[in-house]
């Protein structure tokens, strides 16, 4: 399963732009699909898949935020399922393979 949040933009003060993250309490602990909304929240701005939001409570983050690396960005969204099966395996929840075969049969 992976878990799906949609980040919106917020002032935090005069011109410092942060993404606000509300964690799903019962999905935080899965590989998550991060969609950061552009600064009118009209479109979004870039993906990022992560391995977990490691999180209960609502956090947010900058356009260049480290905690974002934990995981990786997505070029694209078409980029989904090679970056979620590097960051499973990363992670050592699945094998390539095995995501990759995943894929396959439910894709």
């Amino acid at each position: 399963m992976v878990s799906v949040v949609i980040a919106r933009s917020v002032h935090q003060w005069k011109q410092t732009l942060r993404w606000q993250i509300d964690p799903v309490r019962h999905e935080y602990g899965l590989v998550t699909l991060i969609a950061r909304l552009d600064e009118e929240n009209r479109s979004f701005l870039d993906f990022h898949i992560v391995p977990n939001l490691d999180r209960l409570k609502r956090f947010n983050v900058s356009l260049v935020d480290a905690w974002l690396n934990r995981g990786q960005r997505l070029p694209d969204i078409s980029a989904f399922p090679e970056v979620m099966a590097r960051v499973r395996f990363a992670e050592g929840g699945d094998t390539l393979e095995g995501v990759a075969a995943n894929k396959t049969i439910t894709g």
